[in-house]
């Protein structure tokens, strides 16, 4: 079953998704599973709109791997601002020729910037930010998310939307609530 996050305050959806990839993440480099492959929500026209989510991207990436074409960060540069750091990651697509060597087909760049403090809850129900000591680490991978993305095939990215569907692996973001409009 998938699960849903619903408040009834305004929401910028692209916004909602980074947020709650921030804590999937977050889980991730503290060991946990992740779950989400796929986010959805609604927008103001009533159509359905799906995002991929990093596990998802993994998803891909492992079904490339299985076809004989991998993924891989090349490159990245790391610019630290005081309020946010921006993560630029270099990735690749290659295969192999027919004798043996690796041959690179494309590459792609992926960027994100990422805020160096999060909000969380306070003891007195109020939110407040603190330093994300993983703010680093969370640009970073997004960032490496954004750069595969733009070399998979969509043929294999609806494929994980089937698969998040069909396994309730959707995390559906209806009225999250987010100010302003960041994107995924």
């Amino acid at each position: 079953m998938a699960n849903t996050v619903r408040e009834s305050t305004s929401w910028s959806p692209f916004e909602a998704m980074e947020k709650l990839e921030d804590e999937i993440l977050l889980q991730e480099l503290r060991g946990q599973v992740i779950e989400p492959l796929v986010y959805e929500f609604i927008d103001p026209g009533g159509r359905s709109v799906v995002g991929i989510s990093k596990a998802g991207v993994d998803w891909v990436a492992s079904e490339m791997m299985m076809r004989g074409e991998v993924l891989r960060e090349l490159d990245f540069q790391l610019i630290l601002e005081p309020s946010y750091v921006i993560a630029v990651v270099k990735a690749g697509r290659f295969t192999m020729n027919r004798e043996g060597h690796e041959v690179q087909l494309e590459t792609a760049f992926g960027a994100r910037r990422q805020p160096r403090k999060r909000k969380t809850p306070a003891l007195n129900t109020e939110t407040q930010e603190e330093d994300d000591p993983f703010a680093i680490e969370i640009a970073l991978i997004k960032a490496a998310r954004n750069a595969k993305r733009r070399l998979m095939p969509e043929s294999l990215i609806i494929r994980v939307f089937d698969i998040a569907h069909d396994e309730g692996k959707t995390t559906r973001l209806d009225h999250l609530p987010c100010k302003g409009g960041g994107q995924a």
